[in-house]
């Protein structure tokens, strides 16, 4: 049994240092554009491959073998559409770092343990929202309208949906966190809510009805038992999530036809054609058709082209249109394989994991309207994996 030595809070270690390259290659920093984000992404991805080659965690790849399927179909439609050219160098990152994300997050649980992990992204998520709010408030000064280009120019990290994703995290590392006490004690309870209620009044700031949907979702869900948190375990559950309400949100008028759900889109100050979104999804069809099995490649312009939009803004169709029947059937296997092993893991880490697994069934509803399925879901897939392959109990 590993006894983990209580840590000073002083103390820094090279781990440390590496999830925060993590986590800061995981959202597009303001001041640079695509292509310097890109190397930026490379340079840190090559830093942390390099510290995971040295420390011989390339040896453990069948701890985290469920993400190679999902790797190797980005890879192949890269190739597939771009050739080795150049333009192969960005789905070679994407890949590389999709692999540090699960290899980093593993060897952290494997030495200091599961809490440790969650206790260290806690805070530095946390520190990384604080400091993007303050950007975004700022920006809010400067100017009562703002775009979402001047937003990815004007705040620290990403456009707002990249700060609401980031609120998002906060919150269920904030149960992980205090999992052992915060459902049963009254004053952590006061200050999830308070957390809670911040991040969607920061969500509503930006006027980003899917971030605020997504925080009020997360606040509930997480405070559930029994039943409801049985059903989060069981990786039957996201798929059925996935497919149902895509198929209600886009292959039937069901849902934009309810008059709760109408009031809900008209209380976000959205219209019901969801700011033209609803337009975009029948013509996406034509275009996954024409390359249903490999796709267009990771970033493709195909839906700009065509559409007159950036992406399918849809979660699921991104990746349709990225990569293809391929890409979206090693998607959900990754996915559902990580919620497995939690389940396979025990009762203990079933218990801290659980609000990552609220977390990673909510982003399939913010999915429905934003391309939610990238790195910020992938980090959430990846503590999955951690979870289910290290037991909580051997560092009790």
């Amino acid at each position: 049994m590993n006894i983990r030595a209580k840590r000073k809070w002083w103390l820094l270690r090279i781990d440390d240092i590496m999830l925060l390259l993590m986590f800061s290659g995981m959202n597009r920093i303001f001041w640079n554009d695509a292509a310097t984000t890109t190397r930026i992404r490379m340079y840190v991805s090559i830093v942390i491959t390099l510290y995971l080659l040295v420390k011989k965690e390339i040896t453990r790849c069948n701890k985290q073998s469920l993400m190679i399927p999902y790797i190797s179909s980005i890879l192949l439609a890269g190739i597939v559409n771009y050739g080795f050219t150049e333009d192969l160098l960005g789905t070679i990152v994407t890949c590389i770092f999709i692999f540090d994300l699960f290899a980093l997050t593993l060897r952290y649980v494997r030495i200091y343990g599961i809490e440790d992990l969650l206790d260290t992204v806690y805070f530095v998520a946390l520190i990384f929202m604080l400091v993007n709010d303050f950007s975004v408030l700022y920006a809010g000064k400067l100017t009562k309208a703002i775009s979402s280009t001047q937003a990815a120019v004007m705040y620290f990290s990403g456009n707002k949906f990249s700060v609401a994703f980031i609120h998002m995290i906060v919150t269920f590392l904030f149960c992980c966190h205090h999992y052992s006490t915060w459902n049963r004690n009254s004053l952590e309870k006061i200050k999830f809510l308070i957390i809670g209620f911040y991040n969607i009044f920061f969500c509503m700031f930006m006027s980003c009805g899917t971030g605020a949907i997504g925080c009020v979702l997360i606040i509930i869900l997480s405070m559930c038992s029994g039943k409801v948190k049985k059903a989060f375990s069981y990786p039957a559950t996201f798929i059925l999530l996935l497919i149902i309400l895509n198929y209600l949100f886009i292959g039937t008028n069901v849902l934009l036809s309810n008059g709760v759900f109408q009031n809900i889109v008209l209380l976000l100050g959205k219209d019901l054609t969801l700011t033209g979104r609803m337009g975009i999804y029948p013509k996406l069809a034509e275009i996954i058709e024409n390359s249903l099995f490999f796709g267009y490649g990771d970033a493709t312009q195909i839906v700009a082209k065509v559409v007159g939009y950036g992406n399918a803004q849809n979660g699921i169709l991104h990746i349709f249109v990225q990569y293809g029947v391929l890409g979206v059937s090693s998607f959900i296997f990754m996915c559902s394989k990580a919620i497995s092993k939690v389940k396979k893991s025990g009762e203990e880490n079933l218990a801290i994991a659980y609000p990552i697994l609220v977390y990673t069934n909510i982003m399939i509803v913010c999915s429905l309207v934003e391309i939610c399925f990238s790195y910020n879901f992938l980090f959430g897939i990846a503590l999955l994996n951690a979870c289910g392959e290290y037991s909580a109990k051997e560092y009790l």
